[in-house]
């Protein structure tokens, strides 16, 4: 999971008022946070990794604005701090969990913006993703967002496979090749990460951690 940990746009933190209907995003505000959103994700989807575009993305309210309503609190899910911008895949992800999690099972979803969100997932060598250890949260969360869909389990193990397509020379240093790998897959091209970056760092710094 890709960590989103800039709740601010600037120094004002943008509110808009979900009663209003169709004129929630009047005068351009939504495509203002959209916009900041893909710039602040690099252009990639929180929960799955993959590569999103200006046509192809949607705003995620991490609390279900059904929710906040419920609850009479209609200005909570409609903070900036709620956004991310995620894949528009009605399988897995954002549209996927739909109005998941309610507030008995908020304790369950592990949130983009939460600082540990990076380390409770581990993204398996044949494309699959599980929960670190026992953790309960991690493992509702891959199930509620769909997480192991063929298709998206498909798209990362292509990914990771494709790591070690072309292997370095035999007189090149193998652990400083995996560090550059890491490096490039960590760092942000044109203000883009590369698909699944956040999937294939893990999985290079194993193999890193595992040579002698």
């Amino acid at each position: 999971m890709l960590l989103r940990s800039n709740c601010k746009i600037g120094s004002v933190q943008i509110r808009v008022c979900p009663t209003a209907g169709s004129n929630i995003w009047k005068g351009g505000v939504k495509e203002v946070i959209r916009d900041r959103l893909l710039s602040e994700q690099f252009y990639i989807c929180c929960y799955t990794g993959l590569r999103l575009s200006l046509n192809n993305n949607h705003i995620e309210h991490l609390i279900p604005q059904s929710d906040s309503l419920a609850r009479n609190m209609p200005l909570e899910t409609v903070e900036y701090k709620n956004m991310v911008v995620c894949d528009n895949s009605e399988e897995f992800g954002a549209r996927y969990k739909a109005d998941w999690p309610s507030s008995t099972e908020v304790h369950l979803f592990v949130k983009p913006v939460d600082p540990t969100c990076t380390t409770r997932f581990v993204y398996k060598k044949n494309g699959k993703v599980e929960a670190m250890d026992t953790d309960a949260a991690a493992t509702t969360t891959i199930e509620k967002l769909n997480l192991n869909h063929p298709k998206l389990s498909k798209l990362r193990l292509d990914a990771i496979n494709n790591l070690f397509l072309f292997p370095p020379k035999k007189d090149v240093d193998y652990r400083k090749f995996v560090r550059n790998s890491i490096g490039r897959f960590s760092t942000p091209v044109d203000g883009k990460y590369h698909e699944f970056s956040f999937v294939l760092t893990q999985i290079l710094t194993k193999k890193l951690n595992s040579l002698k």
